[in-house]
């Protein structure tokens, strides 16, 4: 026996991820003046987007560094702006190797999950100085 409530058998079912999704920032960063790593995000569809970021430095063998995750919502087509805090402590074990000249770099995750569940992960390289 098949029951069929009214309108649910033709409700189109959303599977597709939110396209285009647009990651802008500057290509390089002053974190220790800033206090931050800062992107904006553009998605296609309303939704969440979670924003997460690691530090690292060349040459070193010690662990990434991480900045202050965020969870945000979105609104279609609009912008939103993130604000990836770097803490005092890591700021100032990066201003050594700054000050040495060596590369550091952020690399950002950006995840945008729309209403319907469906998720893109998009990453950005971010130079600091």
């Amino acid at each position: 026996m098949v029951i069929c409530l009214a309108g649910s058998a033709s409700a189109a079912v959303d599977t597709s991820p939110p396209a285009p999704v647009s990651v802008e920032s500057a290509p390089v960063q002053d974190v220790l003046s800033q206090r931050a790593v800062e992107l904006a995000v553009v998605s296609s569809e309303d939704g969440s987007a979670r924003a997460t970021a690691r530090i690292y430095v060349s040459g070193s063998k010690r662990k990434p560094f991480r900045a202050i995750g965020l969870l945000r919502r979105l609104t279609a087509n609009q912008e939103r702006t993130f604000r990836l805090l770097v803490t005092k402590k890591t700021r100032e074990r990066l201003a050594g190797p700054l000050a040495d000249g060596r590369r550091v770099t952020a690399r950002v995750r950006v995840s945008i999950r729309d209403e319907a569940g469906n998720a893109v992960v998009t990453h950005e390289a971010i130079r600091l100085r």
